[in-house]
């Protein structure tokens, strides 16, 4: 047994190292005023706003510090609001800090708390006053990143330490390893730009708060769109946003969760990689190389870095596995058909797109081996395949059900029809070994285009294959037709890609197909899959240059991949835009226009910035007492009019999205909600109350909470099959004497 001592003082400098950058993190922002500065005169001749003032803050405590130049002798007052909230009476603005400007001195500091993060603070003065420089310098915030940082690095110790034996080939330890150096790029303050970053850091915070709030499962999303509860985690798979999501909840700073939930996928990455591998070459080395080359594959790599694909990188965790597990139902143990049901279950929780390429190239696989499914066996095999099927869809029914629903309220990408051919990839981009990780997608060209390649090492190893294969004929039957059916869809993958696919004769003679695959937005979504495919015969190419005495060779191949691996993390740390600059600085709350309903397609999303955190009315009303918890809004109104004014009818607009997923009261009367401008709630005060209290919460549905309770259920009648499996005591079988 190893000794203890070791493992303790590794683990106890690991808290030390942990304790000092928590003592050592400060954060600050500043600036140095112009000559000239820029004023905006306050609503209502309330002041003057300082425009040149921009700090987006997280909660905690800070100081506010500024110096200014000779003052007049009469003392100018300043206040400090959050602009983002509403201060109880239907105003914007939260008074955070105030304070009066000395004639006497050049500067002053006051001290401010936070409790909540703020993208919108603003600096008012009674007076011009002739600023020189404002810095805002962080106190203490109330992170916990030291902590789980400590606990992670624990983690990893115990494991390396403690559990392993070196003496084995410890592929998973090198597979692991390889997993944290892709991530090394995320170690630091910076949070690089990526084309998604914003919207699934929203997706984290929204859920967190939803989680605080007692919205389980999460469905509106309350940090989106002036936290009119937007419902991503209706239309986008949510399951493993949690994981960052509990970590924000428990105190961690929003970047530090979000890279400790790419580390995870990268680790998952690698580690499912290596068992579906290992099962499918029936080898733990072939295993690991293709688990290797499938983690550093610069398609896969880039969805990180610069797309933040989040979705698609989660959904490639379970592309391997899917692989292994349609192996298994055709040409292996059928009975395994928990392997498919786990594939799927958690291609769907990742992202709907890549699931339905899954669906694509799965029929694609039975059309390419219909004639073992055709066998005596193949009736058992497909039975087992609708058993993985059935209970995939029931463990998702939570997530299906309100998806499906929402689907059927006339949402824009329903009928939308995207012009798939002007994505297409050129041949040549593929499989570039020398990029640049920057760039978006251009329609119809390649400037500043960002990476769209796998790689020339898959390329190399596909060719070897052929050679190898159909030239020296030198691989084993096994071998060959795992290499033969991979490289098949390999290239149909890399086909629909191009701009060789007949993209344009389905669009013109076979609508219903090309609407179905024109869902998939861009082709070189395809190259997911192709690069997976390909992985898998250069793997087989590896192993046949091994056979055939070329190590040197075979080597070489690996270290290249390597190689492309360090140009994407390379390529990340120079060619990025910070996003974020630390933990403290607040990402700005993303206005994401809900497109996806017909009539608001061109909304103006903008607008609701002018409605903020507030109540609007058609009619002189008075707003007290309001309160705003997650999608849940209370206060009290009393109507203002005079007259016959008085007897109109009095509209109110709440600052939430009508998803009909909330009830409304007033005066403990249940109110109908309409749909109004830009898809905003509104409601109709009753004729003859000009005064009460408004209730409006969210509820959901009867069927989504059917939903839930379904997939609950079928979750535990599972959970209590494998435990009963598991104790079950084991016969041995008797021994089938042959003559």
């Amino acid at each position: 047994m190893k000794k203890q001592s070791p493992l303790f003082i590794l683990i106890i400098i690991s808290a030390f190292l942990c304790l000092f950058y928590e003592k050592g993190y400060t954060y600050a922002v500043d600036k140095q005023l112009p000559q000239e500065l820029n004023w905006t005169e306050a609503e209502g001749d309330s002041g003057y706003i300082l425009n040149d003032f921009d700090a987006r803050l997280t909660r905690g405590d800070y100081n506010l510090t500024f110096e200014y130049g000779p003052v007049p002798a009469k003392k100018s007052t300043f206040q400090l609001l959050d602009t983002n909230r509403n201060d109880g009476s239907n105003n914007l603005g939260v008074l955070i800090a105030e304070g009066v400007i000395d004639p006497n001195e050049s500067s002053i500091t006051i001290p401010f708390h936070l409790e909540e993060d703020s993208y919108a603070l603003q600096l008012r003065f009674s007076d011009q006053v002739p600023l020189q420089t404002w810095k805002v310098e962080l106190v203490r915030d109330y992170y916990t990143d030291g902590i789980f940082l400590f606990i992670l690095l624990a983690v990893f110790i115990y494991l390396f330490y403690w559990k392993l034996d070196w003496k084995k080939p410890q592929y998973t330890i090198l597979l692991t390893g390889a997993a944290i150096l892709i991530t090394l790029p995320f170690v630091g303050n910076l949070l690089m730009d990526g084309h998604d970053i914003s919207f699934h850091l929203s997706r984290i915070k929204g859920i967190a708060e939803s989680l605080a709030l007692g919205q389980f499962p999460v469905r509106m999303n309350v940090n989106i769109n002036q936290g009119y509860g937007f419902v991503s985690e209706i239309l986008y798979p949510n399951l493993f946003v949690y994981i960052p999501g509990i970590l924000y909840a428990l105190g961690v700073s929003l970047i530090t969760a979000y890279k400790i939930w790419i580390l995870l996928i990268n680790i998952a990455t690698a580690l499912v990689g290596y068992y579906s591998f290992k099962g499918l070459f029936k080898s733990q080395k072939l295993g690991a190389i293709c688990a290797f080359f499938y983690l550093v594959n610069p398609y896969r790599l880039n969805n990180i870095f610069l797309r933040a694909s989040i979705g698609e990188v989660l959904a490639e965790i379970f592309l391997p596995l899917l692989v292994y597990a349609m192996a298994e139902m055709v040409y292996g143990n059928s009975k395994r058909w928990w392997l498919l049901a786990i594939s799927a279950v958690g291609i769907l929780q990742s992202h709907i797109l890549t699931l339905e390429m899954c669906i694509m190239f799965g029929l694609f696989f039975c059309v390419l081996n219909w004639r073992r499914l055709c066998s005596k066996d193949g009736a058992c095999r497909i039975l087992n395949c609708m058993k993985a099927a059935g209970v995939s869809v029931l463990l998702n029914l939570w997530f299906l059900v309100p998806f499906l629903d929402q689907f059927t309220k006339g949402y824009t990408i329903v009928e939308e029809v995207n012009d798939v051919a002007t994505n297409c990839v050129f041949l040549f981009q593929m499989f570039l070994s020398h990029f640049k990780v920057a760039g978006v997608n251009v329609v119809n060209g390649i400037y500043e285009e960002m990476p769209i390649t796998m790689g020339s090492v898959v390329l190399f190893g596909s060719i070897l294959f052929l050679y190898y294969g159909f030239g020296k004929k030198s691989l084993d039957p096994a071998m060959q037709k795992i290499g033969n059916t991979c490289l098949i869809m390999g290239a149909a993958s890399c086909l629909m890609a191009t701009e060789y696919f007949p993209w344009s004769f389905l669009q013109k003679y076979c609508w219903p197909v090309y609407k179905f695959l024109s869902k998939l937005q861009f082709p070189w979504r395809m190259l997911g899959f192709a690069s997976l495919f390909l992985s898998i015969v250069t793997t087989i190419a590896v192993y046949a240059l091994y056979q055939d005495g070329r190590n040197i060779l075979a080597g070489a191949i690996l270290i290249f991949s390597g190689v492309l691996m360090l140009e994407c993390m390379d390529g990340y740390m120079t060619d990025g835009t910070p996003l974020i600059n630390s933990r403290n600085q607040d990402v700005e709350l993303m206005s994401y226009n809900d497109y996806y309903r017909l009539d608001l397609y061109i909304g103006d999303i903008w607008r609701l910035k002018d409605y903020g955190e507030r109540v609007v009315s058609n009619q002189n009303i008075s707003i007290t007492d309001f309160r705003k918890q997650g999608v849940d809004v209370r206060f009290h109104f009393k109507n203002q009019q005079q007259g016959a004014g008085r007897e109109k009818i009095v509209k109110l607009q709440m600052p939430l999205y009508n998803y009909e997923l909330h009830r409304a009261y007033i005066n403990g009367e249940e109110v109908k909600t309409e749909t109004g401008k830009y898809g905003l709630m509104n409601l109709t005060v009753p004729k003859g109350v000009s005064a009460g209290d408004v209730e409006v919460v969210y509820v959901g549905r009867k069927l989504y909470q059917a939903a839930d309770l379904a997939s609950l259920g079928c979750a535990v009648i599972l959970g209590i099959y494998v435990v009963l499996r598991k104790r079950r005591p084991q016969i041995p079988m008797k021994r089938r004497i042959v003559e």
